[in-house]
């Protein structure tokens, strides 16, 4: 509760009616709500798919849904900066390729409930890295959210288990 509380006061300045921010932060809650889904449903393939086949079709259904999304809505993937190539690039290594690869093993070894708590604090250090990198202050809203929300996840994370039993009953992993 302290972690969604926190996600609250980060966002306070962003619940406007009748603006494009409304409609961003009701993306943002069928988001979470499509990852909670999408954690369960990885959770349970494990143990019938290792994690390089469900990786591999995972990655390549998203990548097929999004091309045609984005033709489909009429949007050109060409004709942009040799930089901006770089970064698009970019954006699928480390946070597609490292941190859902590393959220997808998560979600293998401890409960979901952890992972998708701790994924709350993914803004928390968007936040201190905009400060450190990009010289942007928080505001008093985003400190006390953040904190709220790394004390909501540190709560969940001494009332779970660290590590599930991912041995089953005749020795299968």
């Amino acid at each position: 509760m302290a972690a969604f509380i926190g996600v609250i006061f980060i966002n306070y300045g962003g619940f406007t009616f009748g603006s494009q921010a409304i409609l961003g932060n009701l993306l943002a809650l069928i988001a979470g709500f499509t990852m909670g889904a999408y954690f369960i449903v990885g959770r349970q393939l494990r143990a019938r798919i290792d994690i390089l086949s469900y990786l591999t079709i995972l990655y390549t259904c998203s990548a097929v849904i999004l091309l045609v999304v984005t033709v489909s809505f009429g949007h050109s993937l060409v004709g942009y900066s040799p930089t901006t190539y770089v970064m698009l690039i970019l954006l699928a290594l480390v946070p597609q390729l490292i941190g859902h690869t590393s959220l997808n093993l998560a979600v293998r070894l401890i409960p979901v409930t952890f992972v998708s708590v701790a994924i709350l604090g993914e803004p928390v250090g968007a936040t201190l890295l905009g400060s450190i990198i990009l010289g942007e202050i928080p505001t008093a809203n985003e400190v006390v959210g953040g904190l709220l929300i790394l004390g909501g996840i540190f709560l969940v994370m001494r009332r779970r288990p660290r590590i599930e039993n991912t041995h089953q009953p005749g020795g299968k992993q």
